[in-house]
């Protein structure tokens, strides 16, 4: 079984390193002159990887073995706590989309190099 907290503790113990700081608004502040990807090019692949199975997407998508999609959570939910269940998916989406937006590209901030 792969351990995902292994890996994004590899990821954010390596931007720590890098940004000294635990704030976001550290790293923000720190990508006006380059973005972190670009210092972090080693690690995209790992990155992406860890994306897609934290987020259970398509690649990695059966959280489930195939004997439990007869009876698993599609078949038990229905209705409102389907929903719920698939409203909890997509904030989780969300939720680490942003994270990561924030931390490697620039968050809200867009570096200098592209206002030359």
């Amino acid at each position: 079984m792969l351990n995902l907290e292994l890996f994004l503790g590899l990821f954010f113990l390596n931007l720590i390193v890098i940004g000294e700081s635990f704030s976001i608004l550290t790293y923000v502040n720190l990508q006006e002159v380059y973005w972190l990807i670009l210092v972090l090019i080693f690690m995209i692949g790992l990155i992406a990887i860890t994306f897609l199975l934290e987020v259970n997407r398509t690649p990695f998508d059966l959280s489930e073995a195939e004997s439990e999609l007869v009876a698993g959570y599609t078949t038990e939910y229905g209705g409102f706590l389907f929903g719920v269940y698939y409203l909890g998916e997509y904030l989780h989406l969300f939720f680490f989309s942003l994270l990561l937006s924030s931390l490697i590209f620039g968050g809200w901030e867009l570096p200098r190099f592209l206002f030359i």
